[in-house]
């Protein structure tokens, strides 16, 4: 990888006569706009490289959303469909249901569950890959730039042997991103009977947070357990374990849901803030291309961990609605359901 510092904004530290005219600072926002328009901080690493020699037979891309999987792992299981058919498994009328309906509607919860979790997996682990592979970019640019400097006499022999382990590093990590890739998919594929085909699959994100949905989710939880704690003095043993169960589902998400707001309004907007004044700074020759590079590296990082985030906060969402299930089930069956 061969790397050129281009200079696409003026530094803005120049030595100028005394009756040359002094340019205007340039506004913050527009320098800001006019480097992501040059390519963002890559911009500063790019040289032009002998392309390499493209694939007459590019390998197929298969799509999979997260609706395809239900249809799949549905068609799997026709006999809970089939005794839910006009059901909604989502609000239903608990005292009209049938013993087998309520049967049915605890086994779509539970396979719905699962598919959900495995999903929410492969799809992170697949997202995280490739920002992994970005920060193994920027790691390989580093430990390039350093060799260059070393040759140059501009760089001490700590420094080099540093970048080169931090390249190294980043490599191992991608690798290991790209095989959690495959182990994940292979178990979503197992779990909905997915016949691979001869191709890349690429899963669809139609995963979005709903909080009205997870928020009516929890109140309808936290009125069955207010419900649960005044009907008996003494409930039964299975009931208090369920109980249990959903407070500490109803904690789990209350915590997801902060962490994953925290990335979205705090970590990740401070994080692009701190790499566009990097930009700027570079650009004032302020601070150098290292400098430059680890804050690159570190909005990367935090995106990799929001992520994860995300995925743990709709796995829990998942866990409410499975739970909610659970609990109506328990006190329909010893009749304390209102």
């Amino acid at each position: 990888m061969r790397v050129h510092l281009v200079p696409f904004i003026l530094p803005c530290f120049m030595v100028t006569p005394a009756t040359a005219q002094v340019p205007a600072v340039s506004d913050w926002r527009a320098v800001i706009e006019q480097v992501q328009k040059a390519g963002g901080w890559k911009a500063y690493l790019r040289e032009a490289q002998t392309p390499e020699p493209i694939s007459s037979q590019k390998r197929p891309v298969a799509l999979l959303s997260l609706a395809d999987a239900t249809r799949m792992v549905q068609a799997r299981t026709p006999e809970i469909s089939q005794r839910l058919t006009g059901i909604d498994p989502n609000n239903p009328s608990w005292r009209q249901l049938t013993p087998e309906q309520r049967h049915a509607l605890i086994a779509h919860h539970r396979m719905m569950d699962e598919l959900k979790r495995q999903f929410y997996a492969a799809y992170a682990a697949q997202e995280s890959s490739k920002v992994q592979a970005d920060v193994y970019e920027v790691s390989m640019i580093a430990a390039e730039l350093s060799l260059r400097m070393r040759k140059a006499g501009n760089l001490n022999a700590l420094h080099l042997l540093e970048e080169k382990l931090k390249a190294e590093s980043a490599l191992t990590s991608k690798m290991q991103a790209e095989d959690r890739v495959i182990q994940e998919q292979e178990r979503l594929f197992q779990l909905i009977g997915f016949a691979k085909p001869n191709a890349d699959v690429q899963l669809i994100s139609e995963t979005t947070v709903n909080a009205k949905s997870a928020s009516e989710t929890r109140g309808r939880l936290e009125s069955l357990l207010a419900q649960a704690a005044i009907a008996k003095e003494a409930p039964a043993m299975d009931l208090i374990e369920q109980q249990s169960k959903v407070r500490q589902a109803l904690s789990r998400h209350a915590a997801r849901l902060k962490q994953y707001e925290q990335y979205q309004t705090r970590i990740l907007p401070m994080r692009q803030q701190m790499l566009d004044e990097a930009v700027l700074q570079y650009n004032g020759m302020i601070i150098g291309v290292f400098d430059l590079l680890k804050e690159a590296e570190h909005l990367l990082q935090s995106r990799q961990k929001s992520l994860h985030a995300l995925s743990d906060l709709l796995q829990s969402e998942s866990e409410l609605e499975l739970e909610l299930a659970l609990l109506n089930t328990h006190l329909d069956q010893i009749g304390q359901r209102p």
